[in-house]
């Protein structure tokens, strides 16, 4: 992963942002520096094999997709929804996640609180889920919206181990 940062941001400005970033995402990180670092850069400026912004906001709105579906599919299990009413919400659900989770942020508003960012985010696209479901389910309905809401995002465990998606689908 290849962070590119703004000039003006200072070098443990820069070092703060990222440790908050992996330490909420669980991700197990290790800066390089000397000849790894020259290697890597050098690689990096070629563009070969790293995605840029438009290809990561691909990603997401593909993520967006595979979440929208989870969602609905997890309503499904609780409470059987007619056909139309489930390509519906997922419809739904899909743009408003698209939306969300292409959303660009200025370095400033991360600088400035980035867990209190990504927080609001998060709240952000439950209301929207929610008001969705609002428009269109039912009280036992919406109980299992709640429900699907609060599991996250990400597969559960047993969602992994029983999709029958292929496995780069299943990637979230």
């Amino acid at each position: 992963m290849a962070l590119v940062w703004e000039n003006s941001s200072s070098s443990a400005n820069r070092n703060q942002i990222a440790k908050v970033v992996f330490q909420k995402n669980n991700m197990d990180v290790e800066e390089l520096k000397g000849r790894a670092h020259k290697k890597l850069l050098k690689d990096f400026q070629s563009q070969k094999d790293w995605l840029r912004g438009a290809d990561v906001d691909k990603l997401s709105e593909e993520e967006a997709e595979i979440v929208a579906d989870r969602l609905v599919s997890r309503i499904n299990a609780r409470t059987p929804l007619i056909k139309e009413k489930s390509k519906t919400l997922e419809r739904e659900f899909t743009g408003v996640l698209k939306k969300c989770l292409t959303q660009n942020y200025s370095s400033s508003e991360i600088n400035n609180n980035e867990a209190k960012m990504m927080e609001g985010r998060e709240e952000k696209i439950k209301n929207e889920l929610v008001e969705i479901g609002e428009k269109y389910l039912n009280e036992t309905e919406m109980n299992a919206l709640k429900e699907a809401i609060a599991l996250g995002r990400r597969p559960t465990e047993d969602e992994s181990k029983n999709s029958r998606m292929p496995l780069r689908r299943r990637i979230t």
